[in-house]
């Protein structure tokens, strides 16, 4: 990854940082407006996965990982896998589901 696309990825990186240190893990540190638009998008999403068989999902720009939270809450089975640009946010996953879940990438 070089020029236009390591800016992004670290102006991305940044911003998510910050957002993060201020709100924590939540709704707000993920930028959204509040858990409940975060978990409209969520429904809507998972009323596109085939749930037979059980989905595989890469979660990009997973955050703390409050999608498979939010499958697990619903007893929704699938094979998850989260990155993020954002070190803290896959700290905060990691701390959830263990360090097989969710590392620091890119698709850039």
């Amino acid at each position: 990854m070089n020029g236009p696309d390591r800016r992004h990825v670290e102006a991305a990186r940044n911003y998510y940082a910050e957002k993060l240190g201020k709100h924590g893990p939540s709704a707000a540190g993920m930028d959204w407006r509040d858990r409940e638009s975060q978990y409209l998008r969520f429904e809507i999403l998972v009323r596109y996965l085939s749930w037979t068989p059980k989905p595989s999902v890469l979660d990009v720009g997973c955050g703390d990982g409050e999608f498979l939270a939010f499958c697990e809450a619903r007893g929704l089975e699938l094979d998850y896998y989260g990155i993020d640009v954002c070190e803290g946010m896959i700290e905060a996953c990691q701390a959830r589901y263990g360090v097989d879940r969710a590392s620091v990438g890119t698709t850039a």
